[in-house]
């Protein structure tokens, strides 16, 4: 299994010059706390998708153990890009993850651990207007995107998915079908529900409700990361 970590953009909620992805966490940096987790579950081949700061960034990656793949147009684009990008590169199965995401341990396991072409993780205790919803029937994904009512919502959806072969040639070809087309389109949940609507492949749920994680956003969530894994306030 490899993992590919889409680290592409500025962060600009955030108001700090720093990658999201070097952000620390009790000690470490996001990408750091990733590439390590992912060590322990066996998965060493890792790509991490840069733009922002990349002359200083890359070097970082490759230090780690990791290898950069670049999006030339990470400033006029969004994560559906850096997936297109990334995964050219890779083959599946995949475990893809946002820079921005830090998780606790078993979270990170029990996605793995679920089967399916397509799985995302879901917590069903935590959703508003903003986040990323999903709708299921059953352990079968209906739905997914922002604009969906927060009261037809399952629950939220975390920015971590896992991709079998057969799935991952699935996405990248609605992901290529839209760029091709040149519809507007940002990101890959959009291509996810293309996936749900043309019945490719089932798109399955691992409810992951009681696992730790935050998607670190803005300065409140950095606060609120570094006050449960460790470290200091956000920096001046």
């Amino acid at each position: 299994m490899r993992a590919l970590i889409l680290a592409a953009g500025r962060g600009l909620r955030l108001g700090v010059k720093t990658p999201k992805a070097l952000l620390e966490v009790g000690g470490k940096t996001l990408l750091e706390r990733l590439l390590g987790q992912f060590r322990v579950q066996g998965i060493s081949e890792v790509g991490v998708v840069t733009g922002y700061c990349r002359d200083s960034f890359e070097p970082i990656v490759r230090q780690l153990g990791a290898y950069p793949i670049y999006n030339r147009d990470y400033a006029s684009t969004d994560n559906l890009m850096s997936f297109y990008v990334g995964a050219e590169l890779l083959d599946g199965p995949l475990i893809l993850a946002h820079s921005d995401l830090i998780i606790e341990d078993k979270l990170l396991g029990q996605l793995i651990a679920a089967t399916g072409d397509i799985v995302l993780p879901l917590d069903r205790s935590t959703t508003d207007v903003e986040a990323m919803k999903m709708v299921v029937s059953g352990d079968i994904v209906v739905d997914l995107g922002k604009t969906i009512p927060v009261e037809k919502a399952a629950g939220e959806s975390i920015p971590l998915m896992k991709f079998s072969t057969a799935g991952l040639k699935a996405v990248k070809k609605a992901v290529a079908a839209i760029l091709d087309e040149k519809r507007p389109c940002r990101y890959l949940e959009e291509a996810l529900v293309e996936v749900i609507s043309r019945d490719i492949c089932n798109i399955r749920m691992a409810d992951v409700t009681g696992c730790y994680w935050i998607e670190i956003d803005n300065p409140s969530d950095l606060r609120r990361a570094r006050r449960s894994f460790g470290g200091d306030d956000v920096p001046a």
